[in-house]
């Protein structure tokens, strides 16, 4: 995962165009991923938020542990156990 600093980009930015269309496009999907986020967490169920974490992302499933995958979906490692079994 790249991190950056506000003042970083903000300062690379001041340099290029290029940069900073970069930038605000980088933000702009970093906003949008973290609203996607709230509004599932929100409005889907934990079977629903799996499935979904599922079809958009498998390699995760494969690449991390259970624990922080249950805790990625807001759910505890035993919920998510339990999820797991109905499904398979």
């Amino acid at each position: 995962m790249l991190r950056i600093t506000k003042a970083d980009a903000d300062a690379d930015a001041k340099t290029s165009l290029t940069q900073k269309d970069y930038t605000i496009k980088l933000f702009q999907q970093v906003q949008e991923a973290y609203l996607e986020r709230v509004d599932d967490l929100a409005n889907l169920t934990a079977e629903q938020r799996y499935l979904k974490l599922i079809r958009q992302s498998p390699a995760i499933i494969k690449n991390f542990p259970l624990k922080y995958i249950a805790s990625w979906l807001g759910i505890k490692p035993e919920s998510l156990s339990r999820i797991r079994k109905e499904i398979s």
